[in-house]
């Protein structure tokens, strides 16, 4: 396996913790060596990986809740944890930036609010990342 095929797989247990438990169980992408299968599973059950990951979805949220303070300070703090979690499932991060993921973030949430302030502060917030960008 070539040292980026590795650090992908290395970089998606941070981002999938399922992923990281069905390697750890023995399951490993194809192509590796067995030294390589031996590392990343000993990674997958590393307590260190779970910080990783706490760490990462940390900065994530960070930027979230920077880029868009107007939307998170009205919005009702459970039920945009529960959109954040449903936006973030199967959406990979591009970047360490984050702005276009906030937008489209701003965006679902003016999608799934309806009419009201929400719907109209998460518009403008994105259109103003969108313009910034």
């Amino acid at each position: 396996m070539s040292a980026a095929s590795y650090q992908r797989a290395q970089a998606r247990m941070v981002l999938e913790p399922a992923y990281a438990r069905r390697v750890a169980a023995g399951e490993e992408p194809d192509g590796l060596t067995e030294v390589e299968a031996a590392r990343l599973r000993a990674q997958a059950g590393d307590p260190g990986l779970a910080l990783c990951t706490t760490l990462h979805e940390g900065w994530r949220l960070t930027k979230l809740l920077t880029l868009l303070p107007t939307v998170f300070a009205i919005g009702d703090p459970d039920d945009l944890a529960a959109l954040v979690r449903e936006f973030w499932d199967g959406r990979r991060p591009r970047g360490l930036r984050f702005e276009g993921e906030a937008a489209e973030f701003a965006r679902l949430v003016a999608e799934r609010a309806g009419a009201g302030p929400l719907r109209e502060v998460a518009l403008l917030e994105a259109a103003a990342l969108v313009a910034a960008t």
